[in-house]
């Protein structure tokens, strides 16, 4: 009799243990934003074959009742604040995707820097940054003149790409990028706003007046959503940007001047600048200055792919000077 009772006790402690963990492999299964998951990657890249640090913002994803459109429609006005939770918890919820863990699908895999010298001036500036964290707003399609994917390969930091026209988007998505994804844009207000864009691949931007909306035919212009920067961080449960790319056709200033610099810490940042109104470089230059950056160099090419000032703020400035970069070509 003893021995019948060890034996099915045996077998009910097996039975618990087996069911513990078929539920843990589910639980991972559909867990997987909260998990570290191995990337197969590229067999022939050792750049593809990786951790990916895929953690789920633990603010506000997944939890809580979804919004009704009624209630996503009324927080698009002036009166909706940057910190607003119904907001964060909307944008952390609705408007960011997730990393991919899939293998890389780019054009280039071979490359190592895809953009136009920024990467590379950023590099030079924070230099001993381990596990950081970008931002790329103007991802156009996660790959070509990218000023992050070197820092997502090559020193596998997470990040955030943001690119509000759809037909771009789709190719963010193709990429298999393993940072986190917005189809969206940045305000250019202090508030989360609707505004009509006009889609042309690596030229398109978002417009501020009606004026400016009848100058494109009704087929090139959608309207889009946009959020503030610091409203995306606040989703993210972050609050330092170790690298900010900013490149959006002419709305860089007002973008800027949405930003809390009081509550977030931006280390380095370059900013496209020929796309404004009067003297958009030195304007950019004179407003981040008040705000502690240093202007440290000038990314320039004769055929317009780029044309941005590179910044480092000056607790974070290591002296270093460059000169003007010209005609930059990737590797």
């Amino acid at each position: 009799m003893g021995l019948q009772a060890n034996s099915q006790a045996r077998n009910f402690a097996l039975v618990i243990l087996s069911i513990g963990l078929l539920a843990t492999v589910f639980y991972g299964f559909h867990r997987q934003d909260r998990m570290c998951l191995i990337d197969p990657g590229n067999r022939d890249d050792p750049r593809d074959v990786r951790i990916v640090p895929n953690e789920t913002p633990s603010l506000n994803i997944g939890k809580g009742k979804a919004l009704s459109q009624e209630e996503i429609d009324g927080l698009f006005k002036e009166t909706t604040a940057q910190d607003d939770p119904v907001l964060i918890r909307y944008i952390a919820q609705s408007r960011i995707d997730l990393p991919s863990y899939q293998p890389y699908d780019l054009d280039g895999p071979s490359h190592r820097d895809f953009s136009r010298g920024q990467s590379g001036l950023a590099e030079k500036l924070l230099p001993d940054v381990e596990r950081g964290f970008f931002v790329e707003c103007g991802a156009l399609d996660g790959e070509g003149r990218s000023n992050s994917l070197y820092f997502e390969r090559e020193r596998h930091w997470e990040g955030l790409l943001i690119e509000a026209d759809p037909l771009n988007y789709k190719d963010v998505v193709r990429r298999k990028r393993k940072a986190y994804a917005s189809n969206s844009c940045l305000s250019p207000f202090p508030y989360p706003s609707k505004l009509k864009y006009k889609q042309s691949k690596n030229t398109g931007k978002a417009m501020h007046s009606e004026e400016e909306v009848k100058k494109y035919s009704n087929k090139d212009v959608l309207q889009v959503d946009c959020f503030t920067l610091y409203s995306f961080m606040l989703a993210l449960n972050r609050t330092v940007i170790d690298f900010f790319s900013l490149d959006v056709e002419g709305s860089e200033l007002p973008i800027l001047k949405t930003i809390p610099f009081d509550k977030l810490t931006i280390k380095a940042l370059t900013v496209e600048f020929v796309h404004g109104q009067g003297d958009p470089k030195a304007d950019i230059v004179d407003y981040l200055k008040q705000f502690n950056y240093v202007h440290k160099g000038t990314v320039t090419r004769g055929d317009w792919t780029a044309n941005d000032v590179v910044f480092v703020r000056k607790d974070f400035d290591k002296g270093l000077e460059f000169k003007t970069i010209r005609n930059y070509s990737p590797p």
